[in-house]
């Protein structure tokens, strides 16, 4: 039904370390985007809700989800309705 596909333990180990190149490679890249596209995303969130200020909206290295759970408290919304509007910007 199907072949059977071994590594020895050298290959294991070739393989595991290239994924772990590449998931960090893609986190890097995922924070770099953030970083790029979040003034953009700030000054909209701005507009939109006047209640939002700078303080409320910066953004450091390692604490993006903090920020954005007070964010959404701030505004009142669901975790929907803030990923929805997040997804929007």
């Amino acid at each position: 039904m199907y072949n059977e596909f071994r590594l020895n333990d050298t290959e294991l180990c070739s393989v595991i370390i290239q994924l772990q190149k590449n998931i960090f490679k893609m986190k890097e890249d995922a924070t770099k985007h953030v970083e790029k596209s979040w003034p953009d995303q700030k000054n909209r969130l701005k507009n939109q809700f006047n209640i939002l200020r700078d303080k409320d909206l910066r953004y450091e290295n390692g604490k993006k989800d903090e920020m954005l759970e007070k964010v959404r408290q701030k505004l009142g919304k669901t975790e929907e309705e803030f990923e929805s509007l997040m997804a929007a910007l």
